[in-house]
């Protein structure tokens, strides 16, 4: 499954060592999925689009994400909303033969692209 870290590096570094994406970058990656938003939605998209749009559902529903104790209930009720939606979303692309391995490793080594993904 394809990344936008599959298709952008890391282009700044702290004084610490690690690595980043600066915000030209981001603003490159966000630019690449609301194009591949709009080519899947439009009919034209490709595989890769449609693995882009994917991480992305999963990463901001929290799909692959627990919930600590200490989450207040009502943010609890909200990501299991999140998730119930996405939840629809991986049922049709079992159905369809896709691969949820890929899409759940995908999600672990994107970056998240908005504070509320974070």
């Amino acid at each position: 499954m394809i990344t936008l870290t599959d298709l952008f590096q890391p282009d700044v570094q702290d004084a610490s060592g690690a690595v980043g994406y600066s915000d030209d970058i981001i603003g490159r990656m966000q630019y690449r999925l609301v194009s591949a938003y709009g080519a899947l939605f439009s009919g034209r998209g490709t595989k890769e689009d449609a693995d882009l749009v994917l991480v992305d559902l999963a990463q901001f529903t929290r799909y692959v994400n627990t919930t600590s104790l200490a989450t207040p209930a009502d943010v609890v009720k909200a990501l299991d909303q999140r998730r119930a939606v996405f939840a629809r979303v991986v049922e049709a692309v079992i159905q369809a033969g896709g691969d949820m391995d890929g899409l759940h490793k995908a999600v672990l080594v994107s970056p998240p692209l908005s504070a509320e993904e974070a």
